[in-house]
């Protein structure tokens, strides 16, 4: 008799196994379930960025259609290069005469807008692409093609940009 009691006698070690067991599973599909309520699904978005002032052989490299990624952390994938428009370059020097900062041309260069078409989940504070928070202002690199460049987010939409941004 003494044999089956200590049969089915748990002991402290035993108890403490099998709560870890279960607060391990307990921890897996709570993060199993979350994941699949994250919110809105993701939908097609227009990301335009801007930069005031870009080598024209930079631009040059630009194609519709080309892969873009941020690269301010790990290379992140955005999505495509929707389309691109140039302009003059935003540089600007202090005039003495005139006694404020005026817009000066700077040969070889342009502004440049860049829409990239990318799928992400829009949030009240801006479009959440690849786990990665954009907003108005926002700045990063951008790699489209064979081009790097620094911009910040100038539009997000989802409708696709009309011409004519400056």
């Amino acid at each position: 008799m003494n044999a089956e009691k200590k049969k089915f006698k748990l002991n402290i070690i035993d108890i403490l196994i099998i709560a870890v067991v279960l607060a391990g599973v307990a921890f897996i599909g709570w993060k199993l379930l979350s994941r699949g309520s994250a919110g809105a699904p993701a939908e097609k978005v227009y990301l335009t960025f801007y930069s005031e002032e870009v080598s024209d052989f930079v631009v040059d490299k630009l194609n519709p259609g080309e892969l873009a990624s941020d690269g301010t952390k790990d290379i992140t994938a955005l999505g495509r290069v929707y389309s691109f428009e140039t302009g003059a370059a935003a540089t600007y020097k202090f005039d003495e005469n005139e006694n404020e900062y005026v817009r000066v041309p700077r040969p070889g260069n342009c502004s440049l807008y860049l829409t990239i078409e990318v799928e992400g989940k829009l949030t009240e504070n801006g479009v959440v692409v690849s786990s990665l928070l954009y907003g108005v202002g926002h700045t990063t690199v951008v790699y489209a093609g064979y081009a790097k460049i620094n911009m910040r987010v100038y539009d997000i939409s989802t409708t696709p940009p009309t011409e004519g941004w400056a």
